[in-house]
């Protein structure tokens, strides 16, 4: 019994062999008769592909990684008459800017309730560019 396994594994490694110099001899003459091998990406797959992706399938919203990983660890920053803007947990900030860089010292959180009606719009115009989906 154990005379017919060594003999199985013989025959399985001898084909193994066979077939893998089989292989490098064939990408060998590839080579040098100079045929290219052609490396596709996954968006040229994607491209060539779309057309036959249903349309309902094509405009549903996909969260993918990427976007779950900037949500979590970034933030949109709006900068306006030397002045950053942004909201964390539904709480509105601002910060001073000098040389273009956020002066963490000078956060601060906005009050809205003592604001005239013209800064609260243009905290609502904000507000709303902050909100907008990236294109």
């Amino acid at each position: 019994m154990i005379l017919v396994q060594i003999l199985q594994y013989c025959i399985i490694a001898v084909l193994t062999f066979y077939l893998s110099s089989y292989i490098i001899k064939r990408n060998s003459k590839i080579r040098s008769k100079g045929v290219k091998t052609v490396m596709k990406s996954q968006s040229i797959i994607y491209n060539k592909t779309k057309q036959f992706i249903p349309k309902d399938l094509k405009n549903k919203e996909h969260i993918t990684q990427s976007i779950n990983h900037s949500n979590k660890y970034m933030l949109k920053v709006m900068v306006i008459d030397q002045n950053a803007y942004w909201v964390k947990d539904n709480t509105f900030f601002t910060a001073d800017i000098k040389d273009g860089s956020v002066m963490p010292e000078t956060t601060r959180q906005i009050d809205t309730l003592s604001m005239s009606k013209q800064d609260i719009e243009k905290m609502m115009f904000i507000l709303d560019k902050l909100k907008e989906e990236k294109e």
